[in-house]
């Protein structure tokens, strides 16, 4: 049988008061006057490189339609790292192992 009170609150009929309050968030540290600051778009930009490049799994898109519109593909989908068409499917961990090496196929 569980019980609904929970160790550090005080009930007061139905409602109850934590016993210590939350401190709420950490506080930050402070920035040397002197240190430059990191433009945000330039690291959010790095950081999503670093994302896409430091991936343990690949992804790879085939077929013809695939094949014939790669570069659309590549556009919208930043994240594929091979594309090949119908007849390159027994090739395809050739071209992953190329794409590991080179960071795309």
């Amino acid at each position: 049988m569980s019980t609904p009170f929970h160790a550090g609150r005080v009930y007061l009929g139905w409602q109850y008061a934590l016993a210590q309050p939350d401190p709420g968030p950490p506080p930050r540290r402070p920035v040397p006057p002197g240190q430059e600051q990191l433009n945000p778009g330039w690291l959010a930009a790095q950081r999503r490189e670093e994302r896409l490049l430091s991936r343990p799994w690949k992804a790879a898109v085939g077929g013809c339609l695939a094949q014939k519109d790669q570069g659309k593909v590549l556009e919208r989908a930043p994240w594929v790292d091979v594309v090949f068409g119908t007849h390159n499917i027994g090739s395809l961990p050739a071209l992953l192992d190329r794409a590991r090496h080179n960071r795309r196929a």
